[in-house]
């Protein structure tokens, strides 16, 4: 048997309170409801005369009988009209309420799934009209570089301004147990493989990485910059931020992790701005805590025409 959901019930609770609103607000109600029980205690009236009986109020009966029925049904008609007028009204109250709700928390769209390809095409417009930041936080980044790795090399070589990280899980960061020790990126993909085999994601990042490095490398001198980054963090999520907005979605411990829903928000409203704070706190240079938590594996403004680099480790 198929029940509502709480959400569901409160969704009609509200939208049942809003049309009373309405009713209460509206006096076309009240002139309705009058004309509505007038006309029909008139033709209950008129219904009761006896046969003899042919005036009243000094106009026949049968007049009063047809303005008695002519003004019930008229009535009757109006007020189903106003019903269907207010119930339109209601759900656009409704939902024009919703809509504010979401607007304030600064939700702009949610996909259903963060790979399909109206996500990938709203990721190539906003590469292409970054000129602040692109930021990509991710486990090992695999889709996202081969997607969309030449692209934003391409915008870094182009904008002065553009600020560009390539964030991953560091690979040697550990999940340290009394019974076993595993890194945290091999725990994640063996969550999401749904199966206890062993993986091996730092190969993988760190091919990845070097593959990515070269690229930037092979493109020459830079406008922006560009820093491919290894993050230990006890807490970590996938984002895709951009100069004014944020992607970014959770991982789950199952095989679906890869494909859940990805939520586009403002970085200026409640749910962008904490995850902005956040990695903005984080990618500090000069701070201490960064210094613990981000490695520095290449960053292009400290790196040779050969494309060796200068400096390397934590930020400095």
């Amino acid at each position: 048997m198929k029940t509502l959901s709480h959400t569901s019930k409160k969704h009609i609770t509200k939208a049942i309170w809003t049309c009373i609103w309405l009713v209460k607000r509206k006096r076309w109600w009240v002139i309705h409801l009058v004309v509505l029980l007038g006309s029909l205690l008139l033709m209950l009236k008129t219904a009761t005369f006896p046969d003899n009986v042919k005036i009243w109020i000094g106009l026949p009966v049968v007049f009063w009988q047809g303005v008695a029925a002519s003004a019930f049904a008229a009535a009757l008609v109006s007020l189903f009209q106003l019903l269907a007028t207010t119930t339109d009204n209601a759900e656009r109250m409704f939902c024009e309420n919703e809509e504010l709700k979401f607007k304030k928390s600064g939700l702009l769209e949610v996909f259903t799934q963060r790979g399909t390809a109206e996500a990938s095409k709203c990721y190539d417009t906003r590469i292409r009209t970054a000129r602040e930041r692109i930021w990509a936080i991710g486990m090992t980044n695999g889709k996202l570089i081969s997607d969309h790795g030449l692209a934003i090399i391409e915008a870094a070589k182009k904008h002065k301004s553009l600020d560009v990280i390539i964030a991953f899980w560091n690979p040697k960061a550990e999940l340290i147990c009394r019974d076993f020790s595993m890194p945290i990126s091999d725990i994640q993909a063996m969550l999401e493989n749904g199966s206890p085999r062993s993986t091996n994601t730092a190969d993988q990042i760190e091919t990845r990485q070097s593959t990515f490095q070269s690229d930037i490398v092979k493109q020459g001198k830079l406008q922006g910059r560009i820093r491919i980054l290894n993050l230990c963090l006890p807490s970590n999520f996938t984002a895709f931020m951009f100069d004014e907005e944020v992607f970014f979605f959770p991982f789950l411990g199952a095989p679906t992790s890869a494909v859940t829903p990805t939520l586009l928000v403002a970085n200026d409203e409640i749910l962008g701005k904490g995850v902005l704070a956040h990695f903005q706190k984080l990618f500090q240079e000069n701070d201490a805590i960064s210094s613990l938590l981000v490695q520095v594996v290449f960053d292009s403004s400290k790196t040779t025409q050969a494309g060796e680099s200068i400096s390397g480790g934590a930020i400095k």
